[in-house]
């Protein structure tokens, strides 16, 4: 699994994972929500598992979705 960190215009950024990391457009597609919220994806960066556990709230990440 991979991991991988979203930023939006307006400066949030999300942790997500994935079977790949994906560009910037696929991310806008399985960020929908996000980018409506946020704005637009700014970058798309590959982050380890000991970084995405310590930067964002991973209490449910066995139940996140999965980008494929």
């Amino acid at each position: 699994m991979k991991y991988f960190e979203v930023t939006f215009t307006d400066g949030t950024t999300i942790c997500c994972k994935g079977e790949r990391v994906p560009n910037k457009e696929e991310a806008t597609e399985f960020c929908a929500e996000d980018v409506k919220q946020y704005g637009n994806v700014v970058t798309v960066v590959e982050v380890s598992l000991e970084d995405a556990l310590g930067s964002y709230d991973t209490d449910d990440i066995d139940n996140w979705p999965v980008f494929k």
